[in-house]
């Protein structure tokens, strides 16, 4: 019987790899017990792995006791043995949470405050996206190269794939990396630490917690701070950020920003994005194209900003 504990670092070390934002349900009973100032597995995760938001249940429960709110973002409520027993314990940025409903809403504002909707204008958002062409050949190529790291993988598919690569005017291999040796690095990474060669961003290995780790979470306000700003219309050699919406497509807020997170990074050369998605090659692709594998087939809008880096001017 395999069990998980206080001393599974090897766990950190997998969930150190999801996308910032993130958020994990611990599916199992009271682990988080002992609530706000308890050892526990939750509290261990949460103090560790500090880029993902965490729930999970202070005492035993049933499956019937869940109250699910909302899948994209998950949203739900866990409820002992009483209707009004609520046990739900959450974990984000660190920072553990009263098991109370407003709890998650209060995130969900600092989230949409970290894209700063009332110093960007609408003009210098662009979007919602329309649906990429080279999404199918995407996400058939980001298959292949994971399984190539495989031994028993099928070398004519991947090989297959990347001829599709070859043939598409929307997407292409700017620049062919060794996938096992960048195991782990976000996208984030590569295009600030490995391409861009900024000092403050590490290209390889676990930066959440440190100071570059902002640029994940609240790019905008991190980069103004580095000498970045925004501007309307893109030119070579720009930053752009990804933007997902919360609301579903078709809803129309206030402000594209309003609702939304970031949640990828490239850099704009001449009319498309170069970028690096988790596991795979440096592409040259369509702007329209969501390269976060996590969100090729979430049916919400996508918005772009690009940012100007002046420190070099």
């Amino acid at each position: 019987t395999l069990s998980l504990d206080i001393d599974d670092y090897s766990l950190l070390a997998a969930l150190s790899t999801l996308r910032p934002g993130a958020i994990v349900f611990l599916n199992s009973c009271a682990t988080a017990e002992g609530g706000l100032d308890g050892a526990h597995l939750a509290s261990f995760i949460g103090q560790n792995v500090r880029h993902i938001g965490l729930i999970a249940a202070s005492a035993p429960f049933s499956p019937r006791n869940l109250i699910l709110d909302s899948v994209f973002p998950i949203k739900l409520k866990i409820f002992g043995s009483g209707a009004r027993n609520e046990i739900t314990y959450m974990s984000f940025d660190g920072v553990a949470a009263h098991p109370q409903r407003s709890q998650y809403d209060i995130h969900q504002e600092q989230m949409a405050t970290r894209c700063h909707p009332r110093i960007v204008p609408k003009g210098c958002v662009h979007g919602p996206l329309r649906e990429s062409p080279a999404l199918a050949i995407f996400k058939e190529v980001k298959n292949a190269i994971e399984l190539a790291s495989h031994p028993m993988h099928d070398q004519e598919q991947y090989s297959q794939a990347l001829k599709k690569l070859s043939e598409s005017p929307h997407i292409r291999i700017f620049q062919e990396r060794d996938v096992e040796r960048d195991y782990g690095q976000q996208p984030w990474q590569w295009l600030f630490g490995d391409y861009l060669r900024k000092p403050w961003c590490p290209s390889h290995g676990s930066s959440f917690g440190s100071e570059s780790a902002r640029v994940a979470n609240d790019p905008i306000g991190f980069l103004v701070e580095q000498g970045f700003r925004v501007v309307r219309e893109p030119r070579d050699g720009d930053i752009a950020i990804y933007y997902v919406s919360h609301l579903p497509k078709g809803a129309a807020p206030d402000h594209p920003l309003a609702n939304g997170w970031p949640y990828y990074f490239g850099i704009y050369d001449q009319g498309c994005v170069v970028s690096k998605p988790y596991q795979m090659h440096v592409l040259k692709h369509d702007l329209d194209l969501p390269c976060d594998n996590q969100l090729t087939d979430v049916p919400h809008a996508r918005y772009i900003v690009f940012m100007r880096d002046e420190s070099k001017e």
